[in-house]
């Protein structure tokens, strides 16, 4: 897709670029903010597209429906239309559910802070979690985190579950994530970090 308002942008600054440090930041900044972009006109055109196909059917008269309840039915057309949208942007939600469920790497740990008792854990699409791990489980948690040495092992999803295993048979489950959407973007609101001893390490925005 293209974006425009980024092509828009790039042209008015790269006048003022002197040096190709400057173009390459400038080239990242633009591809970041086109991404972001697309990404808020792709959410918008599915829900827009996804209501409309599912009113198109709603607004069917039924072979067996009197054309006076059908007259009723169709009269509340507004109400039905919240309806769908809420019912397909639950859909984006599951799906951005199945996208950290089914990918084998969605994120990666920092060094751990032991006068903070936090790990720093990055994902491409999210916000940077901070996780708080006591610091006499963190060796642990750090030493199952696996996602360095994924090549090495193996996956499997089991409904809404998905856990890595590596070499030396530990592993860290990845567990009921939820997801808030703020009309431009998702945010990750709640993930649940499963050791293989089943110490469960949650992230929550509330107590960011």
């Amino acid at each position: 897709m293209v974006c425009k308002s980024g092509i828009f942008l790039y042209i008015r600054v790269m006048k003022s670029v002197r040096s190709s440090r400057q173009y390459f930041i400038l080239f990242f900044f633009v591809s970041c903010f086109c991404n972001l972009i697309n990404a808020q006109v792709s959410y918008k055109s599915y829900i827009k597209t996804c209501v409309e196909n599912k009113i198109t059917r709603w607004k069917q008269k039924g072979e067996f429906e009197k054309s006076a309840d059908y007259s009723l039915r169709v009269s509340e057309e507004s109400q039905k239309r919240k309806e769908l949208e809420q019912e397909c942007l639950n859909a984006l939600i599951q799906e951005e559910k199945d996208k950290i469920l089914n990918t084998k790497s969605p994120f990666i740990i920092s060094s751990y802070d032991a006068d903070k008792e936090i790990f720093l854990i990055k994902g491409d699409k999210y916000e940077e979690i901070i996780l708080s791990v006591p610091i006499a489980q963190a060796k642990k948690f750090k030493d199952s985190w696996i996602m360095d040495s994924i090549a090495q092992s193996q996956s499997f999803q089991d409904g809404n579950f998905m856990e890595y295993i590596n070499s030396k048979n530990r592993s860290i489950t990845l567990a009921n994530p939820s997801f808030e959407f703020d009309g431009k973007k998702f945010i990750l609101t709640h993930l649940d970090f499963v050791m293989y001893n089943k110490n469960v390490f949650s992230y929550d925005i509330s107590k960011k």
